[in-house]
């Protein structure tokens, strides 16, 4: 059934991130049910760190999407906003919530192998300020377009 209001523009790029946003939101659920339930018992370092690591990723990958959605809803982006959007939709799944630093830091702490903890945490912290950096990049990029278009 398709929805009444206008599609938007970037429907891959939105599809994308909502499906690695659930994917990371159920992993995390699983981990809390089974903590719960006590089939598993977690110890408190992997608690923190799965509720910490679950949330940021699929809140951070979820208003990625959410914002994608909003922007491209009354106005097509054109072909070279549309490359952006692409692009920083896979850096998004690829750095934020699955990069390789996250699953060293989560499996130093599943197994308590401190080297493993000592290397993925540059790695994930790294990968974080350079999404950042390039989503603060193309709204400035962005800010300087449309100063250009009302100036202009």
């Amino acid at each position: 059934m398709q929805g009444s209001g206008p599609a938007p523009a970037l429907r891959w790029e939105i599809a994308l991130l909502r499906q690695v946003a659930l994917a990371v939101f159920i992993f995390t659920v699983v981990i809390g049910i089974l903590n719960g339930t006590d089939i598993v018992d977690f110890g408190k370092k992997v608690l923190l760190a799965h509720v910490h690591g679950g949330t940021l990723g699929w809140i951070t990958v979820s208003v990625c999407a959410a914002s994608l959605w909003l922007f491209t809803l009354n106005s097509a982006p054109t072909a070279g906003e549309a490359r952006w959007a692409r692009w920083l939709s896979i850096g998004a799944v690829v750095t934020v919530p699955c990069n390789g630093g996250v699953i060293l830091f989560m499996v130093g702490l599943f197994w308590e192998v401190t080297v493993l903890k000592q290397i993925g945490t540059p790695i994930m912290g790294v990968s974080i300020l350079i999404a950042i950096a390039t989503y603060l990049m193309r709204v400035q990029a962005s800010r300087s377009e449309a100063s250009a278009m009302t100036s202009g």
